[in-house]
């Protein structure tokens, strides 16, 4: 099974300012049925805890097929994956293959395109990978989903 999300948009007025809003939109397909997750978030990228931003964000899903694992609730969680960062026409996009973790063993494969704007230009970081990890607690309809990520420029050197 395929999951792919077409578009993460993350949107800010004014670059890096005190207080962000974020804003998500992810579309994609499984199986061939079409699905929506929309989010909102805020945060506050200058009150670092170690070298982390913190923000809180809640997504609404629609759409996913009724007979995938993700609707008859056989998921765990999520392994932990690489998103490769491209900086590409003034915006930054990523791709990373995910896996949500089955019970009773195996894995569901989800390929994510995701790309993040702002709405007035500002200087990119360069190309770089975020490691991802996370967390979810919680089961039924409303599960909490805790995300530790860090990014870094890789540091093989290529001659």
């Amino acid at each position: 099974m395929l999951c792919k999300r077409s578009d993460l948009t993350l949107a800010s007025s004014k670059g890096i300012t005190k207080d962000m809003t974020m804003k998500y939109k992810m579309e994609g397909c499984v199986n061939g049925h079409p699905f929506t997750i929309t989010g909102v978030g805020n945060g506050n990228p200058y009150d670092l805890e170690g070298k982390c931003f913190h923000h809180k964000s809640m997504f609404h899903g629609v759409n996913f097929p009724a007979d995938g694992p993700i609707m008859k609730k056989e998921t765990t969680g999520w392994d932990p994956s690489f998103e490769k960062m491209t900086v590409s026409e003034g915006l930054l996009k990523g791709d990373v293959t995910m896996f949500l973790v089955l019970k009773g063993g195996g894995y569901h494969k989800c390929q994510f395109h995701t790309t993040y704007k702002t709405k007035q230009p500002i200087t990119l970081p360069p190309n770089h990978v975020v490691e991802h990890y996370i967390v979810r607690t919680g089961d039924g309809d409303k599960v909490n989903l805790v995300e530790i990520a860090e990014a870094h420029v890789n540091p093989l050197k290529v001659t």
